[in-house]
This record gives structure tokens, C-alpha cells and sequence, in this order.
């Protein structure tokens, strides 16, 4: 992939946001995380990297845009038990 393709990703978190904002302020978390760690770099990603997120059966995705969900999903890192 181009480095100058973004990767766009819905994250399934688990507990589910109470609210949108709660939702947003994980997302930031994660991306700020893959800053400062360089995970995505260790992983040979050199993309961009947009996330969205999944509460109360709609999608929110980084533009601010609100979905419908849909009951399709790939996962990619499956829960571990």
C-alpha cells in the first residue's frame, strides 16, 4: 500500500463508549499511543491511520459522519479469552 493511502478502521471497544465524546476522546487515545510507541512503524505500516468506532448500533466515523451499522464486520484482532 502507498504511504499516502489512509487506513480507515472501526474499532470495537469493549466496554462501549457511555457517550460519543467518551467514544472520540479513546480514539484520540489510541492514535496519540501509536505516536508515541511507534507501534504502527514496528508493524511495517507506514499509512496513515483514520479510526472510527462502533456505540449503540451506529458507526462514528473520523469526519464526524454517524452510520448505521451493519451486522457484517471483519475482525482483526479477535478478543482474546
Amino acid at each position: 500500500m502507498s504511504p499516502d493511502k489512509v487506513i480507515q478502521l472501526i474499532c470495537i471497544l469493549d466496554p462501549e463508549p457511555t457517550d460519543s465524546s467518551v467514544g472520540f476522546f479513546s480514539i484520540v487515545n489510541l492514535l496519540m499511543r501509536d505516536d508515541y510507541e511507534h507501534v504502527s512503524e514496528q508493524l511495517g505500516i507506514r499509512s496513515s491511520i483514520d479510526l472510527g468506532f462502533k456505540m449503540a448500533g451506529k458507526v462514528y466515523l473520523p469526519n464526524g459522519v454517524i452510520l448505521d451499522s451493519v451486522d457484517k464486520q471483519i475482525v482483526i484482532w479477535p478478543q482474546q479469552t
